[in-house]
């Protein structure tokens, strides 16, 4: 797993980088990559080595991603195998959009930010294996695969969400999936992608619903085969 991070419209953002890399270190010890442009900056800590920020045109990435069915997904996302998974998702979000993600079986978090209409894609895995969390208030930004990361930027909005810390002592089921205790800050939702403009709106999008496309099988039998062969896989 690899921590990755980024920021936009931050004032001081020299030190919010360094925070950002500092509290996402633990993710990943192998090396660290980061890009600056105007007015944004990702970054991320490696668990392997290679090239952790993604470029293609105007779209700069940094995606943490461990793929199941790459060798289905290579040939759609028009990479050689010897692209590693990260590569292979930001190709292929580029090429299909952002609704190819219910094709791809696998653990993902990620950001791309296109830098010819300033809009940032974030985007989360199926189940919300690999955690994203964002702050934003009026017009700044920040991602962070560790929440401590964007508690510690310099200035930032500490103010607790009040109505969210009294259903989570009252029950944890009632707690919203992606309210933290802090209002600035949410978690990206699981099954979902992301659209942040430079002004602040957010667009979500939701490209899976645990369920909604469950197969029903009559026969017990049936039942042990199917869940036989999802376990062996």
């Amino acid at each position: 797993m690899s921590g990755i991070y980024g920021a936009a419209g931050l004032t001081d953002m020299a030190a919010c980088l360094a925070v950002l890399e500092k509290k996402n270190h633990m993710y990943g010890t192998v090396g660290s990559d980061r890009y600056e442009g105007a007015g944004f900056a990702m970054g991320c800590c490696m668990e392997q080595a290679g090239c952790a920020v993604l470029q293609a045109g105007d779209a700069r990435g940094v995606i943490d991603a461990l793929l199941y069915n790459r060798e289905e997904l290579l040939p759609l996302a028009g990479v050689d195998a010897q692209a590693n998974d990260a590569e292979i998702l930001f190709r292929l979000i580029l090429q299909k959009g952002p609704d190819v993600l219910k094709q791809v079986n696998g653990d993902f978090a990620g950001a791309i930010y296109f830098e010819n209409t300033s809009r940032w894609l974030l985007f989360r895995d199926h189940l919300g294996v690999r955690p994203l969390y964002t702050y934003q208030k009026e017009h700044a930004f920040a991602f962070s695969t560790d929440l401590r990361g964007l508690l510690a930027l310099p200035g930032a909005d500490l103010m607790p969400d009040e109505r969210q810390m009294y259903l989570r002592i009252m029950g944890g089921d009632m707690s919203s999936a992606e309210a933290t205790d802090f209002a600035c800050c949410r978690m990206l939702k699981a099954g979902h992608y992301t659209w942040l403009t430079a002004d602040g709106a957010r667009q979500e999008n939701t490209y899976y619903v645990p369920g909604k496309k469950k197969k029903r099988l009559i026969r017990r039998k049936q039942c042990e085969e199917k869940l036989y062969a999802l376990v062996e896989d």
